[in-house]
This record gives C-alpha cells, structure tokens and sequence, in this order.
C-alpha cells in the first residue's frame, strides 16, 4: 500500500542520476490530482508504491530496499566486531590455531595385557581391549597377538587403539554323546578335534556298550586335543553270594535275591542237630563273586529220611531187636505167656507196624514176644534141721553187754524149725542168751 504526503521527500539517488532528475522536474499538481482533504491524495488515479510532492510527476519507489540496507549495515557492524577481536587476541599474543600432530601407532605385540595398556594410554591414545582364542604357544593367555590398527598407523590424540590379547588356545564344545554306542560317540567326539576316551563302569540301568556320560559334561568348552572320558555301561556290577547258612529258608531266598542272584537247585537233606528248615550250605560258597542274576544252588535242612518197618515176626527176640535196630528204630517188647512147650516161647507172635511201613528214623515198635512158663523142677528139698530151744532160755532182743560180737544169727531171731532154703544145714544149736561163753 501506497502512502501520499504533501511535503518533499528526500530519495537516495539510484545510480547517482534519477534524484537529481525528478527534483529539477518537480512540477505543480495537476488540477485533477490535488490533494484530498487532510493531505490525502485520492488513490484513484496513484500508483502502487508511488509518493508525489508537491511539485513534479510521480514517483515509483520500492519498498523492500530499507531491509537491503540495514542488513548490509548488521554485516558490516559484525564485520568490524571480528576484526576488533581479532586484533586485540593478536595483541594478547595468543596464537588462533594450534597444530596438534598425529600420533604414530607402536607394536603392542607379545606384550602383556597391563603393559600394553598403559603404554597406550602414555602414548595419548585410548586403550580397549579384546580377548579371542590363540593356538600358538608363544602367546600363552593375557599376551597381546594382535592390534587395530597395526604399526605405523597415525591417528589424532585421543584416538582408540584395539589391543586383542590371546584367551589361551581354541576352545571346542563337548557333544552329547549319552545314549549312543560307544563306536559312535568316539567317532563324534573326534570329529570336533577332542580326544575319546572310553571308561567302563558297571550300571544296572543302561544296556552294555551304551554311553552313560561323558566328562567334561556336554556343553563344556575344552581346548583342541583335550581328552574327553566318555563312560560306557560295562553291564550288571558283579554280585558276592551273602551268607545265608543257619538262616530260615524264606529269609535267606529273599536275602539273595536282595543281593542280584537268583536261587538255583533248592535241596533238602537230614542232618542231625540242624534245625529243619534251616540253610545247610550254599554253592558257590559265600563271598564268590558273581555276575548279576547267577544261580546259587541252597541246601536246606529237613526232616529225618522215611525207613521202612522190617519184618520180625517169627524171629527170636534177640534177632528181632537187632534187626529194628539196624532199621534205626527202637524196640519195645511186650510179654505174652504162651504154654509149655509152645512154638511161640521165645519168639515174636505180632509187631505194632506192619512190615514195610515208613516211619521216622526212632520210631518205636511194638513187638509181642511169647513166653512159657519155667518147666516144674525135679531136685529134693532141701533137708530140714530141727533145732531145741531150752524152756529156760527166755527169747531177748537186745544181746548182752558183755557179750563179744559173734559171726552167729543174733539171738533176737525166733527159733525155726528150718533154715532158709539158701543156707546150709547147721549142727549147733545157737547159744543161749544170758549163758556164759564156752571156752574154746
């Protein structure tokens, strides 16, 4: 928008000239463009971005030239500031750009890991350092091998030099090889640049020939050439027979089986003393080693063998008692009165168990032996002796004090007309008691 003043306006001359040419040409307003009331000239007839005077044509000026000169004035103003400062840092005498030169990478390699680090870091550059798998021996671990950059390299103060120090030789995974047969695992485990190495162990569980586990455990990382044990199943561990002698037989049965064994021929055999159904022996003995689920054959006590009763009817006593005897049973004989003369005297007429019988060793038999009454006897008796007792002589009990001891029956015995049938006849009367003795 364009605004209409009525006073003169002074204008930069643009290339020296258009100025001073519409200010020598200004003429008087036009009687049909004089100025409205309150010095407003009407814009039907002005231009855009004109301004008139009072005298002289109108003027086109434009309106974004005031910015263009108050920029080009900012610069200059923050030019002269520059060169202000610029003059009075250089009469400081401080120096406006200071040249700090690269500095050249060294050779960290076969130093240890501290050493090389602080080395680094004297040298105005930062150290970071890596780890990473090294087989050869002459960089054992925490040694540097390698470096980025390498040698000769320049880089700015402050700059990063990677320091790779040696983690000990190359590392390989031990498989898993539990399960398989022991062929199989050792070929893996080779594959992979590790050692087998089969280790038998007994199990129960896992078949022969199978991997129980391998050590290290699977996972585990171990260097090139490490031995790896790889344990295989060996089969049932080897068993010892228990000792089951004097032990009931069920006890003992469960004993061995508790123990990996199994019962072989289970026999039965009297012996005297032992106690029936006790374990006589075992074969093999106790404490032989075994495999697991061998046999062991147990001798059991029983009970005394079964004999047959023998036949003794019609044999004298004395062979009949013998005979039982031999058959390790025991006689008892029984008495039967048969008559004089009979066949029967002397002889057995029935037994209690019938021949051929089995019965326990000590069983007793009945035996029925006949016997006849003695024939009658044919001697004379034996004489009768008389014997006088004088009336005076009063029978007494007790002998006298003064009698002397005497090898004759004692006087207390009443007088008999006969002495007993064992004793001889006697021609002397006995002495009478209360007489003197007679004088030899």
């Amino acid at each position: 928008m364009s605004l209409l003043s009525t006073q003169p306006v002074d204008v930069e001359p643009e290339d020296g000239v258009a100025n001073a040419e519409a200010a020598a040409s200004a003429e008087p307003a036009a009687p049909g463009g004089a100025a409205e009331p309150g010095g407003v000239t009407d814009p039907a007839g002005v231009p855009d971005h004109t301004r008139v005077t009072e005298i002289g044509d109108y003027e086109v000026v434009e309106g974004g030239q005031r910015w263009t000169s108050l920029a080009v004035a900012l610069i200059a103003l923050v030019l002269l500031m520059w060169l202000a400062v610029d003059a009075f840092t250089q009469r400081l005498g401080i120096e406006r750009d200071v040249v700090v030169p690269d500095i050249q990478v060294q050779d960290f390699s076969g130093q240890g890991l501290a050493d090389a680090q602080r080395e680094v870091e004297a040298g105005g550059l930062v150290a970071a350092i890596e780890f990473r798998a090294n087989d050869l021996e002459e960089f054992p671990p925490g040694t540097i091998f390698t470096q980025r950059p390498l040698q000769g390299a320049k880089l700015p103060a402050g700059s990063r030099v990677t320091l790779v120090a040696s983690s000990g030789p190359s590392q390989f995974v031990v498989p898993d090889v539990a399960g398989q047969e022991l062929d199989e695992a050792q070929r893996l485990v080779s594959a992979i640049g590790l050692k087998p190495k089969a280790v038998p162990q007994y199990s129960d569980s896992v078949r022969v020939n199978e991997v129980i586990e391998s050590r290290p455990r699977p996972g585990t990382e171990a260097a090139e050439n490490s031995e790896v044990e790889i344990v295989v199943s060996a089969g049932y561990a080897p068993r010892k027979v228990p000792k089951m002698v004097g032990l009931p037989a069920e006890e003992a049965l469960n004993l061995l089986g508790r123990s990996g064994l199994g019962a072989g021929d289970l026999d039965t055999q009297y012996r005297a003393g032992a106690e029936e159904g006790t374990v006589l022996e075992v074969s093999p003995n106790v404490g032989t080693v075994l495999s697991r689920n061998s046999a062991v054959n147990v001798v059991i006590a029983g009970p005394p063998p079964m004999v047959g009763v023998p036949s003794v009817e019609g044999l004298g006593r004395e062979r009949a008692e013998g005979e039982v005897a031999d058959a390790g049973l025991d006689a008892r004989v029984l008495v039967l009165r048969v008559p004089l003369g009979s066949p029967d005297d002397g002889r057995v007429i029935s037994q209690g168990v019938p021949p051929q019988t089995e019965v326990a060793p000590g069983f007793e038999i009945e035996l029925i032996v006949g016997q006849a009454p003695p024939p009658p006897t044919t001697r004379p008796p034996p004489p009768t002796v008389l014997i006088t007792v004088p009336p005076t002589a009063p029978p007494t009990t007790q002998p006298p004090p003064t009698a002397p001891p005497t090898t004759q029956p004692p006087p207390t015995e009443p007088p008999t007309t006969q002495p007993p049938p064992t004793q001889p006849p006697t021609t002397q009367p006995p002495p009478v008691t209360g007489a003197p003795p007679v004088p030899g």
